[in-house]
C-alpha cells in the first residue's frame, strides 16, 4: 500500500509520469499523520477495482489536482475515512476519475473544493455517485461534472460562488439538495447537452438567467 503521510509527515508532489498505486493507497493512514498529495501532470492510478483511494484516514490528508494532472481510480474516493480523520480534495484544474466520492464514517471531516477541476463518473459508477461530504464547496474557477454515459446522483448541498457545468452523455440528478447560486453563476451545458429541471413537491423553482448559445 502507499501511503503518504504514515507516521509523520509526507509530501509527495506529481509533476508528470505515471503513478501505479495498488492495495489501497492512503494519504495520512495513522492518527496525528499528515499527508498531501499533489498532482500537477501525469496519471496516478489507483489500480484495485475492490479498493479506494483514501483521503484522511485516520491522521490529515490532502489531495491537490491542477492543470493537467489526473487522478485515475479504478473504484472510489474516500474523503475522510475513521472517526476523527480529515480529508480535504482540491479540483483546481485537472480531472479526477473515479466510481464514486464519500465520507466513509460521519465522525470524519471530508471537503471537496471544486475550483476549475473536472469531477468524472468512471464507467459503472455508483448511483450514489457524491453525496455525505461534510461540504462541497464550488469555488470560483467553478465545477464540471462529467457522467460520462452513466445515469447519477449528486445528493449533496453545493455551495459558494462558482458555476456548475454538465459534461457526458449520461444523467446528472441534484438528489433533494440545495445549490445556492450567486450572481453571474449558473448551471452550464455544452454543446449537445439537454437538460430537464423541475420542482420537488411543495418547492419552488426560479429561473433567473437562460442562456442559448448559438453552434
Amino acid at each position: 500500500n502507499l501511503q503518504v503521510g504514515g507516521y509523520g509527515i509526507g509530501v509527495l508532489n506529481q509533476t508528470g509520469g505515471t503513478v501505479n498505486a495498488g492495495g489501497w493507497p492512503s494519504i495520512g493512514r495513522y492518527a496525528g499523520s499528515e499527508g498531501v498529495l499533489s498532482i500537477s501532470g501525469g496519471v496516478f492510478n489507483q489500480t484495485a477495482s475492490e479498493n479506494s483511494l483514501i483521503i484522511g484516514e485516520d491522521g490529515r490528508g490532502t489531495l491537490n489536482l491542477s492543470a493537467s494532472g489526473v487522478a485515475n481510480l479504478a473504484n472510489t474516493l474516500r474523503i475522510g475515512n475513521s472517526a476523527g480523520g480529515s480529508g480535504t480534495v482540491n479540483l483546481n484544474g485537472g480531472t479526477l476519475i473515479a466510481r464514486r466520492v464519500y465520507r466513509n464514517n460521519p465522525g470524519a471531516s471530508g471537503i471537496l473544493n471544486f475550483n476549475g477541476g473536472i469531477l468524472r463518473a468512471a464507467p459503472n459508477a455508483a448511483n450514489d455517485f457524491l453525496g455525505g461530504l461534510s461540504a462541497a464547496n464550488v469555488l470560483a474557477g467553478g465545477a464540471v461534472l462529467d457522467s460520462g454515459t452513466n445515469r447519477i446522483t449528486v445528493a449533496q448541498d453545493l455551495a459558494g460562488p462558482g458555476g456548475l457545468r454538465k459534461q457526458g452523455r449520461g444523467t446528472i440528478t441534484l438528489d433533494g439538495k440545495s445549490y445556492d447560486v450567486a450572481k453571474g453563476a449558473g448551471i452550464y451545458l455544452g454543446p449537445a447537452e439537454t437538460a430537464t429541471i423541475a420542482a420537488n413537491q411543495g418547492a419552488e423553482l426560479k429561473l433567473f438567467h437562460l442562456m442559448v448559445r448559438k453552434a
